[in-house]
């Protein structure tokens, strides 16, 4: 005796195509978000190159909130030098969040403000062991005093500005 009843599919097969169809979703939408951050990268790399910072800007800002260090760093100079924006020295955080994960670009940069600026970047009543520890590690540029110049440079932005 033929049945014409439809044979049933068990559950596992049908809990592993779901899952499976999830893992795939999943993945495609991390490769799309990953390709659309390097194209951002790229796109911001490539207008900061060709010194078109009003293009570049907002796409280092964007870089730098899903915390590209190199974008914070970038970014950070712009302010500090008045790049296509005016310059407000006051605003470090960027670099120095790219110089507390050993960014040595960032380090550099928040150190030309000792030696261009010593009041705004490292006031005069900070140690002087710190401020030239500062200096010589500049100076010097080993890659073993990065670490020591970007946290001497954070520890003198810890004064209050009114002792400037």
């Amino acid at each position: 005796m033929v049945s014409n009843e439809p044979t049933k599919k068990p559950l596992w097969l049908y809990v592993m195509l779901t899952g499976l169809a999830v893992v795939i979703a999943v993945l495609a939408i991390y490769l799309i978000a990953l390709f659309a951050y390097t194209k951002l990268l790229v796109d911001a790399k490539h207008f900061f190159d060709a010194h078109d910072y009003e293009k570049a800007r907002p796409l280092l800002e964007l870089a730098a909130i899903l915390g590209d260090t190199w974008a914070k760093n970038n970014l950070g100079w712009t302010y500090q030098n008045g790049i296509g924006v005016e310059a407000n020295f006051g605003n470090r955080n960027l670099l120095q969040a790219a110089a507390k994960v050993g960014d040595t670009h960032a380090t550099d940069n928040l150190s030309s403000r000792i030696i261009t600026l010593p009041s705004t970047a490292c006031p005069s009543n900070a140690p002087t062991a710190m401020r030239l520890s500062c200096l010589t590690a500049f100076s010097t540029r080993k890659a073993t005093d990065s670490k020591t110049l970007s946290n001497n440079l954070l520890m003198c932005q810890q004064y209050p500005k009114n002792s400037l």
